[in-house]
């Protein structure tokens, strides 16, 4: 199978916000996490939240490397617990969720229920074995309310996804 430039830079796009909190596709988290994923409002404006506190994190990683080390220690954490504890844990990061005006805990639900909605569009062979599973509890986390939020703001989401990409590479290129 071959993938359009567009669909390789949307997986590529998809992967960095997946590591940037660890990768609801491959977590281990349990189905009291995926009660509450699947039970999460999302609304649009804590989607632009999020996203906008994203760009501002893919930047300051993309410029400060300790930062984005120490990002990237915390993307093993696969519980909603030890993903806000993880993330708790880089003051800047939490300083910049909270001047969107998120909690940590909102940051992480969001993220989770965008990544776990993007599921059901992933082409089945690039799946898990785990997330083929009936009782996964990723599966459990995909609400039908999720799912047509993010069919319905796919274009958002790829946009803000582009911004993150790019606000990365700003990071790094200031770096230099």
């Amino acid at each position: 199978m071959r993938l359009s430039k567009t669909g390789s830079t949307l997986l590529g796009m998809l992967s960095l916000v997946l590591i940037m909190l660890g990768s609801p596709a491959s977590a281990q988290f349990t189905m009291d996490d995926a009660k509450a994923i699947a039970a999460y409002p999302l609304t649009m404006e804590k989607m632009e939240k999020k996203y906008e506190a994203t760009v501002e994190i893919a930047r300051l990683a993309g410029s400060d490397a300790d930062f984005a080390r120490q990002i990237d220690s915390g993307a093993g954490q696969t519980t909603l617990d030890g993903q806000i504890k993880a993330f708790n844990a880089l003051p800047k990061a939490v300083s910049i969720v909270q001047a969107h005006g998120l909690s940590v805990r909102d940051y992480s639900l969001i993220t989770m229920a965008i990544n776990t909605a993007m599921l059901p569009q992933v082409p089945e062979a690039l799946r898990s074995a785990k997330s083929k599973q009936v009782e996964d509890p990723v599966r459990a986390a995909v609400s039908p309310e999720h799912v047509q939020f993010v069919q319905m703001h796919r274009e958002e989401i790829r946009k803000w996804m582009t911004a993150i990409s790019a606000a990365r590479k700003e990071g790094q290129r200031s770096r230099k």
